[in-house]
């Protein structure tokens, strides 16, 4: 049975709006659709009529612009479940409508509503891209939802819009705005169309702080996904970008997700990046490397390094010493085919770990001779 909420007219703006919009998207994430319709009721009641002096209403759009894409999608199967059209709030879209209103709008079950919804977020947000500002920025991922819709005239338009945005994106600012929404899109069949034309952007060399913000997010999955991404077009992620997110001042999910795309470039960049990070501040990373170096090894899964790989193994191979047993050093300068400084000491812990390996065969069992 559908929920209603007795809201005579346009709902009464707070005093201080963007702290209550502030907390009314940090009460939605939590995925309770009581508070996802509230938050909605609340953005669609900041109306063209409302009393909002135009700093909050900056403020506002600006909240809206960094949200995470989930409270889109929660506001949208809130939808569902009270009805909005059906209670007494304002749904008609008005040529002064506000983006607040406009984004909730544009979820309504409605397809003319919708359609002329998207009509006017795109027309905002081309409007603060040709003007600098990022506020209104907030219609992107909603762009990017609506650009799979089941209603042709919704979906066409919507992709028509988030085209023309990303073509004239100087600065990566709706690239950046689009990315997380089509993402999480990507496993849906209607998503599909956004995400192939966010990763063949991610691709670009323009795009570098994009990736980084992607794969420093706070979000796991969202992580996940851009790493799934960027390693399904790996080859055409610069390596010099990717070391740099491997920098040991980078965030700890950014220097793993750097790492994996390294390590499956191909064989040589796996053994140049995992001896680079023998020694790693970060023992989780480090312990990862040694791992997967040790198995690099032990299955043969290599070939000759040569440029970059190779350069960074020169530069790293001695602290493989103070680690790695012989053996496997003596491995490592082979496939790089580096000669190994004759001056270099063979620790003594490793030492004689390796020597009682090594004379284990030949001592007897009791009672055999």
């Amino acid at each position: 049975m559908n929920q209603q909420l007795n809201v005579a007219g346009p709902l009464p703006v707070p005093p201080v709006l963007p702290v209550a919009v502030r907390k009314a998207v940090r009460r939605a994430l939590s995925g309770k659709k009581v508070d996802a319709d509230a938050a909605a009721r609340l953005l669609m009641g900041i109306t063209a009529d409302a009393d909002v002096d135009p700093e909050s209403l900056a403020e506002v759009e600006a909240v809206l612009a960094g949200v995470e894409p989930r409270f889109w999608l929660f506001l949208e199967r809130a939808r569902d479940w009270f009805s909005w059209e059906g209670s007494r709030v304002p749904t008609r879209v008005e040529d002064g409508d506000p983006v607040p209103a406009l984004v909730v709008k544009a979820l309504f079950a409605d397809g003319r509503v919708r359609e002329r919804a998207v009509g006017l977020l795109a027309a905002s947000a081309s409007a603060c891209l040709s003007s600098s500002s990022s506020a209104s920025l907030a219609a992107v991922p909603v762009l990017v939802l609506r650009a799979g819709d089941w209603v042709p005239q919704v979906r066409e338009r919507a992709r028509e819009a988030i085209g023309a945005l990303l073509a004239a994106d100087p600065d990566g600012a709706v690239l950046a705005a689009a990315a997380p929404m089509a993402l999480l899109l990507a496993g849906r069949h209607d998503g599909r169309w956004s995400a192939d034309v966010v990763t063949e952007r991610l691709a670009a060399d323009s795009a570098g702080p994009v990736v980084e913000r992607l794969l420093a997010s706070a979000d796991v999955e969202l992580r996940r996904l851009a790493h799934q991404v960027i390693l399904h077009r790996g080859a055409a992620v610069d390596a010099d970008r990717l070391l740099t997110l491997l920098a040991p001042d980078r965030p700890a999910p950014t220097r793993i997700a750097a790492w994996r795309l390294l390590t499956s470039r191909d064989s040589a960049w796996r053994l140049a990046v995992n001896v680079m990070l023998l020694d790693d501040a970060d023992e989780t990373l480090a312990r990862r490397a040694r791992t997967s170096l040790v198995a690099a090894t032990q299955q043969q899964l290599y070939t000759k390094p040569a440029g970059q790989p190779r350069d960074i193994l020169a530069a790293h191979l001695p602290k493989a010493d103070a680690v790695l047993p012989p053996r496997d050093v003596r491995l490592l300068y082979f496939i790089s085919g580096i000669d190994r400084p004759e001056d270099v000491p063979v620790p003594v812990p490793v030492a004689v770990a390796e020597g009682r390996r090594g004379f284990r065969i030949f001592r007897r069992k009791a009672g055999r001779c």
